[in-house]
Order: structure tokens, then sequence, then C-alpha cells
């Protein structure tokens, strides 16, 4: 069971990363195909759904890989049956060219943002270094989408400190007023199920 702390820091930390993903995806066009947004936080699966959270939650308790498949893989999982990622981790003949370019929004966002577990944050030079380790059909998508994300300002998530008040970095107004909401009620059910006051 994870506790109020590290729920805290994963539900701040998801909606850092919407943000950081539909700052770049509004800016760029994309994603107007995905039915499941904003990015991770709506639909079956989503990082705010308790099956979800639970484990993601506790990731930094034990590094150990037999940690990571007891108690963190069930909930990566279960979060990996969102639409972005069934067109995005493996070959899908029916992922458009949007589906594609949306993935690999999603792989250089996480590794542009201070993720441990990941070695930190990135440059975007470092992403393109680490572009071989990955899948050969998503390979290319990632060199694509870095030139392009480059070229724009970063959307500043890290003045995103506190679940209370949570400026807007970028988005568009309805963006953030879903966003917004999808936190608070998040934070409802946490409270009204689990006690936990986040």
């Amino acid at each position: 069971m994870p506790t109020e702390a590290e729920i805290r820091w994963w539900v701040l930390h998801v909606t850092q990363h919407a943000y950081n993903i539909e700052y770049f995806l509004q800016e760029l066009g994309l994603g107007s195909q995905d039915p499941q947004r904003p990015h991770d936080i709506v639909g079956l699966g989503n990082k705010f759904e308790w099956e979800v959270m639970c484990g993601y939650a506790i990731q930094r308790r034990d590094r150990s890989r037999q940690f990571f498949e007891t108690h963190v893989l069930p909930s990566l999982k279960r979060h990996r049956c969102q639409h972005h990622h069934v067109m995005w981790n493996e070959p899908n003949e029916r992922a458009t060219v949007d589906d594609m370019k949306l993935g690999a929004v999603d792989a250089v966002c996480s590794l542009l943002e201070p993720r441990e577990y990941q070695g930190g944050a990135h440059s975007f030079d470092q992403v393109l270094a680490i572009v071989p380790r990955n899948s050969m059909h998503k390979q290319p998508w990632i060199i694509e989408l870095v030139s392009e994300m480059r070229k724009l300002p970063m959307p500043p998530i890290e003045r995103i400190e506190s679940l209370n008040e949570i400026p807007n970095v970028g988005v568009s107004r309805n963006t953030h007023d879903i966003v917004r909401q999808r936190v608070e009620e998040t934070r409802r059910y946490l409270r009204d199920t689990y006690g936990a006051c986040v």
C-alpha cells in the first residue's frame, strides 16, 4: 500500500507529465485521433486509476528486479492497455502517422523529465544517443520528433509544485480545466476511499 507521500508524488508527477505531453501535442498539431486525452489521465488504465497508481507510486522504495516485477509491473501492464501504448509499443498495422508521432512525443518527454529510473533528465542530444536502444519501428519517429520538439520552448512544468494550485504552463484553457478537474476527482476519490489526503 503506498503512503500518502508516495501517492502525492505520483499524482504530481503524472500531472506534470500530462501537461508536458499536451503542450507538445498542441504545438505540433498532434493527437486528435487519441480517444484518451488529456494524456495518461482518462480512460481505462489511466495513471490516476488505483490499480495503476498503487504499483507506480511505490516504485522508488526498492530498485530490485524482484520488487519491480512483483509490485510495479502489474500496474505498468494495466496502463499499457491505453490507446497510445497499444499503437506505439509493438508494431501495429492499425497505427497511424499521428499515433506514431504521439508515441514518440511521449517517449521523448519521458526522457526529458527527471525520472530517476531512467537516469534523470536528458537533453535532446542525449535522447538521440539513446534512440538505437529502441525497437526499429520506433527509431525514425523519435528522431523526427526530437527535431520538431527542440524548435519549441520547453513548457515550465517545474512550476507545477503542488496539487492545490496548478498553473497553466502552456496548454489550452479547455485542457487545463480538464486536467485540474481530473486531479480534483482523483484527490476526492483517494480521500473518500482510502483516507489519503493528497
